[in-house]
């Protein structure tokens, strides 16, 4: 015996794919969601957990902040200067101070009442600071005289894993008491390139007085879709659309 559907066994043959198809796209979004939701949690768990490490003297270790608004950061920029319209992107905040030493003076010279003492720190090689000091036994004053070295300090930034990690690096005299870089997302927004679109459609004909539903569903490619639909009636439909 053939058994052949009628009009009303396909309507609800079409239905219940509509609703499956529409429940299975629905769920693999809300868990896409929760996936991202997931990461971005545990990212910022790892960036506020965060703390500077001193890896050898001179040589400094931190993650990079970039969880904060562009206004959250504006505001943080504004304590340090004018933006005048200006838009910060990285907004870095360091302590440092040299280490505290104790050492015998260089040199010490006497010229008649005069004594002169010049010392270097932290060391007389490639000294950051030349100190000099000539005293005068008879007037009891003297003359100090502090000359400065320039400093190199240098700073890379790398990627790991979605994280953004500072290395600093300094003189081995130098040492950091705070090191704090706050930045917008530094992750790439994704551009929504592609997409789904699934759809059901209810309608009658005039003609005969007859109740129609359809099935359509199109691909997104930026604005154009591409894509059909099946009514019950057994009708096939396809085309091209373009978002203005």
């Amino acid at each position: 015996m053939k058994i052949v559907a009628g009009p009303d066994l396909k309507k609800w043959v079409i239905i219940i794919l509509a609703i499956v198809a529409a429940y299975l796209l629905i769920a693999n979004k809300i868990q896409k969601r929760k996936t991202e939701k997931a990461q971005i949690e545990l990212r910022t768990y790892k960036i506020r957990g965060d703390s500077l490490q001193k890896l050898s003297d001179g040589f400094y270790r931190k993650l990079l902040a970039d969880t904060l608004t562009q206004k959250q950061l504006n505001k943080l920029a504004q304590e340090v200067t004018d933006l005048k319209n200006r838009k910060p992107i990285i907004v870095e905040k360091t302590i440092i101070r040299p280490e505290y030493i104790e050492k015998e003076i260089d040199g010490i010279y006497v010229d008649n009442d005069s004594i002169s003492i010049v010392d270097y720190y932290p060391q007389k090689e490639n000294p950051f600071l030349e100190y000099t000091n000539k005293f005068s036994i008879t007037t009891q004053k003297g003359n100090s005289q502090f000359k400065f070295n320039p400093i190199e300090l240098n700073k890379v930034v790398t990627e790991k894993d979605g994280l953004y990690t500072v290395d600093f690096k300094g003189p081995e005299w130098l040492q950091v008491e705070s090191l704090d870089i706050q930045a917008r997302p530094l992750a790439p927004e994704k551009k929504d390139r592609f997409g789904i679109l699934f759809g059901v459609d209810y309608g009658k004909n005039l003609n005969t007085n007859q109740n129609i539903i359809g099935i359509d569903s199109y691909i997104r490619f930026n604005k154009f879709y591409l894509g059909g639909g099946i009514n019950s009636q057994g009708d096939l439909k396809g085309g091209i659309k373009i978002e203005l």
